[in-house]
């Protein structure tokens, strides 16, 4: 694990992570990427990215990417960005933008942007169809 100065505006550290495989919890402001099976609790500002066949389950205010097979469950005001044939399941108040051959399912109040090739089920529907919903998604990633 490494620890290093955050953006200059604020007066904490960020921590950052990698796992392969096994748990982790991340809270706060810190940063992790996981991969190979890991299975990531994420609460708080924590910024995940998850890879390859990893599970997401989003919490709070966390940031998370998935792509390559990841799953993520999302509920609070978490804030997703899915691609790549990703399955996310959307509650509460989050911010779910997906792109490629993912498919979401839409629980609650959650606000969904979703590309034209994305699959959406469940008692929701999204609040908005974009044929590029990336860029939206991008500032509140701090892409």
């Amino acid at each position: 694990m490494v620890t290093s100065p955050a953006k200059s505006r604020s007066n904490y550290r960020t921590t950052c992570a990698g796992i392969a495989g096994g748990s982790i919890a991340a809270a706060g402001r810190c940063f992790v990427q996981a991969s190979n099976h890991a299975r990531v609790t994420a609460y708080e500002h924590a910024h995940i990215e998850a890879f390859d066949d990893s599970t997401v389950d989003a919490r709070g205010k966390s940031h998370i990417v998935g792509t390559a097979r990841a799953k993520i469950r999302a509920e609070d005001n978490a804030i997703v960005f899915a691609h790549s044939r990703r399955h996310v399941q959307a509650n509460g108040q989050t911010l779910i933008t997906a792109t490629d051959t993912t498919t979401v399912r839409i629980d609650g109040a959650a606000h969904v942007r979703v590309g034209p090739s994305v699959h959406t089920t469940g008692p929701g529907h999204p609040s908005k169809i974009e044929t590029h919903p990336i860029s939206r998604l991008a500032r509140h990633l701090n892409f």
